[in-house]
């Protein structure tokens, strides 16, 4: 057995939890232990001072870990009798508790001091059979003890395998992550390649069909240039015209109050206007419209030399006015009529100069310039047929 130096540090105390009595015939203490060691702690007794006698009672069960110590006393009496209570463990420590025990768990902790009793003084002989009783009970708390750290140490093996489990399971499932990811990575590369390659062809059409665009907004220029230089010949015999109809305008007086034919010519250039506007909304079609814009072109040389041969009937018709006096009502009214569609031929001419000369200066810039061109000749070609 310990000495009495080595069984309490200091102030050895007994932290109360509860004192209490759990059921008829049973109490419970539960607490820890500051400051207490060499004690088994496995015997403990109550001492119940009544107010006729005084019971000492074993304790049935104790249980204890490192942070708690729980002990089970049987004791049939009335908890009521009791004027105190004391705990005495292994005939060592001895700690008051008390009055008497509660009838519910306590909210709280009390603090009591655990006192070291005096050793008792030695047997004059040896007493063998108290010894082989120490022994026993030395050796069946030493069996208790290693049977609790071969169950924590299983309990231990066990973590370290769940945790070696757990370990493994998050190291697969990172590598699955790992290939997962890879192929992602791979599969997002590819598609990223192919994006590349698709937009880099586009481009590469886009730029092919931009320099064709080009070669063919020149030549549209240069047929600009050649249509414009047909047209400004155009007006030109038209004044021509004009002054060989001086000569008639006490006939086609009459001609000033035909306001109809002015307002559908009006009509006619704002609709040419909403024309060009709308064909600078087509500019994407452009490149599928310049064949068209072509034929339109030829088609306009056609009719502009059908104006031609026109103006020099015309011409012949107006000579032979001029020889003739006798010519009927009808005759003058469609001399009349060709002098009013050839001041309708020279003021769209002159709207038509004005249109070319801005699609000259916009067809560097504008590939939908081609359509407007093409507008603008089938105006025309509709003011000839008109005319016609």
């Amino acid at each position: 057995m310990a000495s009495s130096e080595q069984v309490v540090d200091g102030q050895a105390t007994f932290v109360m939890e509860h004192f209490r009595v759990a059921a008829p015939g049973r109490l419970e203490l539960e607490g820890r232990w500051d400051g207490v060691h060499g004690v088994d702690l496995d015997k403990p007794s109550l001492v119940l001072h009544l107010e006729d006698r005084i019971d000492q009672v074993d304790a049935e069960t104790v249980r204890r870990t490192a942070r708690s110590w729980h002990a089970v006393f049987l004791w049939d009496g009335d908890p009521a009798l009791i004027r105190e209570s004391v705990l005495n463990v292994g005939g060592r420590l001895v700690v008051e508790l008390g009055t008497q025990p509660s009838a519910r768990r306590r909210l709280g902790r009390a603090t009591r001091p655990a006192v070291l009793l005096a050793p008792q003084p030695p047997a004059a002989a040896p007493d063998l059979d108290g010894d082989i009783v120490a022994v026993h009970v030395a050796l069946v708390a030493a069996q208790d003890q290693l049977a609790e750290a071969k169950d924590e140490a299983a309990v231990a093996r066990d973590e370290a395998r769940r945790a070696q489990e757990d370990v493994e399971r998050e190291r697969a499932r990172r590598q699955q992550e790992g290939v997962r990811l890879h192929e992602a990575l791979d599969k997002l590369k590819r598609v990223a390649d192919e994006a590349l390659r698709v937009e880099r062809e586009r481009l590469q059409g886009r730029s092919a069909e931009i320099e064709r665009l080009e070669h063919v907004l020149t030549g549209t220029q240069a047929e600009s240039e050649s249509i414009r230089n047909e047209l400004a010949a155009v007006q030109a015999e038209v004044g021509n015209l004009g002054t060989r109809n001086a000569e008639l305008g006490v006939l086609l007086s009459d001609a000033r109050n035909d306001t109809d034919r002015l307002a559908q010519a009006e009509a006619d250039r704002e609709g040419l206007r909403a024309a060009l506007t709308e064909a600078e909304r087509a500019a994407e079609v452009s490149r599928q419209q310049g064949d068209a814009a072509r034929a339109r072109v030829q088609e306009l040389e056609q009719f502009l030399a059908e104006a031609q041969e026109q103006a020099d009937r015309l011409q012949a018709e107006l000579a032979e006015r001029r020889q003739t006096a006798q010519r009927t009502a009808r005759e003058l009214e469609r001399v009349a009529q060709a002098a009013r569609e050839a001041q309708g031929l020279r003021e769209t001419a002159a709207g038509l100069e004005r249109e070319l000369t801005e699609a000259r200066q916009a067809a560097a810039g504008e590939a939908g310039e081609t359509a407007r061109l093409r507008e603008g000749m089938a105006a025309i070609r509709k003011v000839l047929a008109d005319g016609v």
